[in-house]
């Protein structure tokens, strides 16, 4: 008798899907801002979480918006005094931004070579530069011989101080817009426009305090004034600024609904120091804390120069903050990356809530929260009656996934619970948090969305036989629902 394997191939058509926008978020994703760059594409979104970057970036090219996902009071990209931060060459246009940050140090902050991008709402403090300016817009040619190419940047809403040289440059033959910008103390320049056929367009800027606010300016423009900004350590206008509500009519309105205010950053913005990432460790897995004194830990807030922070940990049993009923921190200063519990035990299996905040001499900031159940021994789900990998016998719980998992939390030194179900209640258990893994849990490529699956130590392989006696070969509808006997 001739016996033959019948091989079932699905061809699957892939067609392809248009492009859409992406969000690449640093450093939760991603590790630098210049490798999130990299790996975008136009229309994408760079969002960069609160700290402090070393790097020298170039868009390359790329139509996307680099933005802090807070502000720039807390999102700081720095780099060595020989160092250019941010350079566009590529012919980038307004649809490239770069937005939010503090860009401090360096030997220029932004040098546009033959591109116009957007840049708003950064602080650009301390640089380094002494031949030329901050923020320099250009041909190519420099340091040797700067040229005049089009570079027609839109900057807007930035705060541009304390530069070794100059605040702006310009040698674009477009005129670049140049609005609602703060650029003071600057001991050489504030704006020079490098060619007396080269104009730029400028409203409702203030040029104070620099060696010369304008070179080569015959209009400074409408708006535009040289009187202190009044700005406060967080580089945000004081009351009684004329920065205030100073901006452009035509600017979008300050959060506040306010006329758009002057500089990097409105009044109605000062950001109050945050801590972000607060966790719950060492040992977790999402928000199950496998110790029953748990570390926290968390990102601070970059700090400004000379700015101490203090912070503040109350870890309660609901949301209801009128108590922390089990542990007060109380104020610890210099605030800490990361605190040991240290207050009454901790319950196996209940859910308890944490809370975090940082003040600075200005004041506290809003608390960040989190919460987390303790467990200190790992649960595991199991197939109920799946021999020979989990089955019930006169011992107890045992096959070989069992044995297994036992031998691997001997090797990981934890204490396991193994309790078997049906497939359907293990993967509902497992949803709700009940359980931490389930074993012997076949791949499925529909679950693989859901759930991690570890590598395979298990690989079975299926045949289906049929005798060869002259009748039709059976198709996949006649064997629709036949037992398999195994």
């Amino acid at each position: 008798m001739t016996v033959r394997v019948i091989i079932l191939i699905v061809i699957l058509l892939i067609l392809p899907a248009p492009l859409v926008s992406r969000t690449l978020v640093v450093p939760d994703a991603i590790a630098q801002i210049q490798q999130a760059i990299d790996e975008s594409r136009d229309s994408d979104t760079v969002l960069v979480q609160p700290g402090v970057y070393t790097e020298s970036l170039n868009f390359g090219g790329r139509l996307i918006v680099v933005k802090s996902a807070v502000g720039p009071a807390h999102t700081i990209i720095t780099a060595p005094d020989s160092v250019t931060l941010v350079t566009f060459d590529h012919g980038e246009d307004f649809q490239a931004v770069l937005e939010g940050f503090t860009l401090r140090g360096g030997w220029m902050a932004i040098h546009c070579i033959n591109s116009g991008p957007t840049i708003s709402r950064n602080v650009i403090v301390g640089q380094h530069v002494t031949d030329w300016a901050a923020v320099a817009l250009s041909g190519p040619g420099y340091p040797l011989s700067p040229t005049v190419g089009p570079a027609a940047a839109l900057i807007v809403n930035n705060t541009i101080m304390h530069s070794a040289n100059g605040g702006i440059s310009c040698f674009s033959s477009i005129p670049p817009t140049i609005r609602n910008n703060i650029v003071v103390n600057n001991p050489k320049y504030g704006l020079h426009v490098q060619g007396e056929f080269l104009s730029v367009r400028l409203s409702h800027n203030c040029f104070w305090n620099n060696g010369i606010n304008y070179i080569n300016v015959t209009d400074s423009g409408a708006g535009c004034f040289d009187t202190d900004p009044l700005l406060a350590e967080d580089y945000v206008p004081r009351r009684g600024s004329l920065c205030i509500d100073g901006g452009s009519p035509t600017s979008r309105p300050d959060d506040d609904g306010t006329v758009c205010d002057i500089g990097a950053l409105p009044v109605a913005d000062r950001i109050q120091p945050l801590a972000s990432h607060l966790a719950v460790g060492p040992d977790a897995s999402g928000n199950i804390v496998y110790s029953a004194v748990p570390l926290f830990s968390w990102a601070l807030p970059a700090s400004p120069e000379g700015v101490a922070y203090s912070a503040e940990l109350e870890v309660g049993t609901d949301r209801n903050w009128s108590q922390a009923e089990m542990w007060s921190s109380g104020v610890f200063e210099p605030a800490l990356p990361r605190l040991e519990y240290d207050g009454a035990p901790l319950v196996e299996d209940h859910f308890y809530y944490a809370r975090l905040r940082i003040g600075d001499p200005a004041g506290w900031g809003d608390w960040t929260e989190t919460s987390f159940l303790i467990r200190s021994r790992l649960i595991v789900g199991g197939g109920l009656g799946d021999a020979p990998y989990e089955f019930e016998d006169d011992d107890g719980l045992t096959g070989f996934t069992v044995d297994l998992t036992h031998a691997l939390a001997g090797v990981m030194q934890r204490q396991i619970d193994i309790r078997l179900g049906s497939p359907d209640e293990m993967l509902q258990a497992l949803d709700a948090g009940h359980i931490d893994a389930i074993i012997g849990l076949p791949y499925d490529r529909y679950l693989q969305h859901d759930v991690d699956f570890t590598p395979p130590y298990d690989v079975m392989s299926y045949a289906i036989f049929y005798r060869d006696d002259g009748s039709p070969e059976p198709t996949v509808d006649d064997l629709r629902d036949k037992r398999i006997v195994v």
